[in-house]
């Protein structure tokens, strides 16, 4: 527990934390509480998250009996990395999102164990195709794109030429990398209203008690506040409004932030040029003319 790789990690987390602290106190006060009342309770079911550690360690370990039963002894180099994957699903399973990104340690760590041990030997050319195709699987599952989304990058560009860009969406794959493929500036304080999709859903799919409800509300009204924010001081030309809630319900995004006087102001410059599957696009009047 006390080599020099343990104490740096350690050194890092202990840094990472105080950092935290002294620089962004506003997380610990502000945002961690509604992060475990609106975030963290969305979870995928276990049963079906569980397949992809179970497929990517079974990879991992099956690649290493074909090289030899000596790359599965505890003094095996293999071990440590085929016990970090261990850690990566562990991570991965609890998290609970089932977001490609969350399973990146997992897939790295259980794709090395092997890969490392067939660099030191001779390796038969079954062997080879099977493992490339392997990591070639794992990189596309990685590599997946957004659910649901149209391609939008030509649409945008041929209304505003590289664009002040927002979306009013739970999906952080709406936005973005789109705005950085036409060349635009992201002009939101945030990704996603994330929180927002969050409180919804728990209002709609339980029964919280009143104090539960109050405290879902205040995190509604507080993403509608930072939306508003956004709205006056970065005065995007072209907003992105997504109508499904977590790629799952049909929502209108419109109408929940319409629902704020405020905002409807606010985005009563803008006009509905088109939809585009599940997004409908909107353009500063002012642009338009």
């Amino acid at each position: 527990m006390f080599t020099s790789e343990a104490c740096t990690a350690a050194a890092v987390v202990i840094g990472y934390a105080a950092v935290v602290i002294a620089v962004f106190p506003a997380y610990l006060s502000t945002y961690a509480p509604m992060v475990a009342e609106a975030y963290l309770p969305i979870r995928r079911e276990f049963g079906r998250l569980l397949p992809i550690p179970i497929a990517v360690i079974g990879a991992s370990i099956g690649f290493l009996r074909l090289l030899g039963r000596q790359t599965l002894k505890m003094q095996s180099e293999a071990i440590p990395w085929l016990a970090a994957a261990v850690g990566g699903a562990a991570g991965f399973l609890l998290q609970g999102k089932g977001w490609p990104y969350t399973a990146f340690a997992l897939c790295l760590f259980a794709i090395a164990a092997p890969l490392l041990q067939a660099c030191a030997r001779a390796v038969r050319a079954p062997i080879v195709i099977g493992g490339l195709a392997t990591v070639v699987a794992i990189g596309l599952y990685l590599s997946s794109p957004a659910p649901g989304f149209p391609p939008l990058k030509e649409r945008v560009q041929a209304l505003v030429k590289q664009p002040r860009l927002i979306t009013i969406t739970d999906h952080i794959g709406l936005g973005h990398p789109l705005v950085r493929q036409i060349g635009g500036t992201w002009v939101g304080s945030s990704c996603a209203q994330l929180l927002a999709a969050g409180a919804i859903l728990r209002e709609n799919s339980s029964q919280p008690t009143p104090e539960e409800r109050a405290r879902l509300d205040s995190i509604i009204n507080f993403e509608r506040r930072h939306l508003l924010a956004d709205l006056r001081n970065g005065r995007p030309n072209v907003i992105l409004v997504d109508t499904y809630l977590l790629s799952t319900f049909e929502f209108d995004w419109l109408a929940w932030a319409n629902s704020d006087a405020e905002l409807k102001l606010e985005l009563s410059r803008y006009r509905e040029i088109e939809d585009v599957g599940r997004v409908r696009i909107f353009v500063d009047r002012s642009s338009l003319e």
